[in-house]
Order: structure tokens, then sequence, then C-alpha cells
């Protein structure tokens, strides 16, 4: 939405029998997401229920303008990890929503909101 870059998914994908393709692994780094132009636009989310989606994550962020192409989950081997990255509209709204948001509760877990580093 905001331009957030797009993903560089490591997806083993199989075709069927009805040429369609189908997830069978799929690791999705936040890092490759991260760089210099958007690293004060997106938060990081650390400690996440493994059950936690798009959904819950942007209900999360509710008093802030996010879509669901802005919410990237980490995931290892198909499995999510606990963490998240979410792009904001602005730097400003970036630092709004981590003053507000860090150490509050997704379900029972409280997560950490920080604006993460750029990989090198």
């Amino acid at each position: 939405m905001f331009g957030t870059p797009q993903p560089t998914f490591h997806d083993e994908v199989q075709i069927n029998d009805e040429s369609r393709p189908q997830k069978q692994f799929g690791n999705v780094r936040l890092t490759d997401f991260i760089t210099e132009d958007n690293k004060f636009r997106c938060l990081k989310m650390r400690g996440l229920p493994f059950s936690a989606d798009v959904r819950q994550i942007r209900d999360f962020f509710g008093d802030f303008r996010v879509a669901e192409r802005d919410v990237i989950i980490d995931k290892q081997h198909g499995a999510p990890t606990g963490y998240a990255l979410v792009f904001l509209e602005s730097e400003e709204e970036a630092q709004r929503a981590k003053k507000a948001l860090d150490r509050q509760f997704v379900g029972k877990r409280y997560v950490d909101v920080f604006f993460p580093e750029v990989k090198k």
C-alpha cells in the first residue's frame, strides 16, 4: 500500500495434476522487506502468538491505517515464528504506533513493537 517492497519468498512449489501451484514449505524473511528508505515507516513485532494472523495484527493497529498488504508475518518452514513487520504511512505514524502499542497484548501475550534494523 505505501510502497511496501515486493516480497522475496523462498517457497518450494509443486504443481499438482490440475496445474495449480501449491505451497509445500515456505520461509518469509522479514529482513528481505526492510530497506534504508522504509526502515522508519515499518515496525517489527516480537512475541506474537503463533496463531496470530494478518487480521489480528490489523486489529491490534486499529487506530492506524494498515492494509492487509502492509502486514508481513515471518515464517520458517511454513510456520509462524512470532515476528511480523507492519508498514505505516509515514515515519510520524510509525513513531506514534510504536509509542502506543509497545508492550501491549495480542491475545494473552504482550508484544514488543520496535523499529527494525536494515540487513547489511
